[in-house]
Parts: structure tokens; C-alpha cells; sequence
């Protein structure tokens, strides 16, 4: 069966309501990334500044929510991530809201034996825009392994 990129946004946005749901969701966002692993800032190397090796963290706010902040120090924005679930082959998928010209975003990340994670999959959640596909940039190059950097992730949106 085909899926129009629009049902699929609306069956996305059916699980997003009820995981948004108080009632319907006794696992949080929060729990479920706390869980897996993923809460807290992570980088190609900890050791540099944003600018040299952008940051990126998930930091757990009030009500089981959780942001999504980057900080490449030039630039730097937080998102809400809206839902996220541990899928089959121990992966976890995430999905955050990027507004009007970005879209709902779904990321797939896998967790290696070290502990580091990477990103396999980036792009809307209809399947286009793609950003990394199979682990992939576009232009071939392998997404980085990022490292847990072990100090409290700025918060000073």
C-alpha cells in the first residue's frame, strides 16, 4: 500500500497527539530518552568550543519534556522534541517540530558498544529533505560518532 506523504503526516501527527496525551502516555518523552541514553549534550569532540565541534544536547525541562539545543557558536536554537521511541534493533527515533519551513523532523540514531551515538537517518517526516540517509551524508561522507561530554549543557535560550 502507498502512503501519500500526506497521510503520513497525518498519522504522525495522530501518534504525536496521543503521546502528547496525558492519559495515554505514562512513558514521557524525558523517560524514554533518559533511558536510551540520549539526555545531555554530545559532540564530535567535547574537548573543543561550538565553534570548533558543534554541540548538541537534549536537555530535560518540566512535564517530562525535552530540547533539542545546537550550538555550532555562530549560531545556535533549541526545538521541543515532540515524541520519541526506542524501535526495533535497540535504535532510538525522535522527532521534533523545526516550525512552518522546517517541518516535523525524524531522526533515527543507533548507539555504539563505546557509547557514542550517530545519526542514521535525518529528514522530514514524510521522507523528504533527507540530510542523512543509511548513516550517509548526501554528498557520501559517513555521519560522525558523537561522544557524551560529561558538563551541564547551557540552557540561556
Amino acid at each position: 500500500m502507498l502512503v501519500s506523504s500526506r497521510m503520513l503526516a497525518c498519522i504522525v501527527a495522530g501518534l504525536l497527539a496521543a503521546f502528547h496525551a496525558p492519559a495515554a502516555n505514562a512513558q514521557t518523552v524525558a523517560g524514554t530518552m533518559e533511558r536510551w541514553g540520549l539526555l545531555g549534550t554530545w559532540s564530535t569532540d567535547c574537548t573543543q568550543p561550538p565553534g570548533r565541534a558543534g554541540h548538541l544536547a537534549y536537555v530535560a525541562v518540566e512535564r517530562g519534556r525535552v530540547m533539542h539545543e545546537r550550538d555550532f557558536g555562530s549560531s545556535r536554537d533549541q526545538r521541543e522534541i515532540l515524541m520519541a521511541a526506542v524501535i526495533p534493533g535497540g535504535q532510538i527515533e525522535v522527532f521534533a517540530d523545526f516550525g512552518p519551513v522546517g517541518g516535523t523532523r525524524r531522526w533515527v540514531f543507533a548507539r555504539g558498544f563505546d557509547g557514542r551515538i550517530r545519526t542514521l537517518e535525518n529528514a522530514r517526516i514524510d521522507g523528504t529533505e533527507p540530510s542523512i540517509v543509511n548513516g550517509r551524508f548526501l554528498d557520501g561522507r559517513d555521519a560522525p560518532w558523537l561522544s557524551k561530554c560529561y558538563h551541564r549543557p547551557r540552557s540561556s535560550y
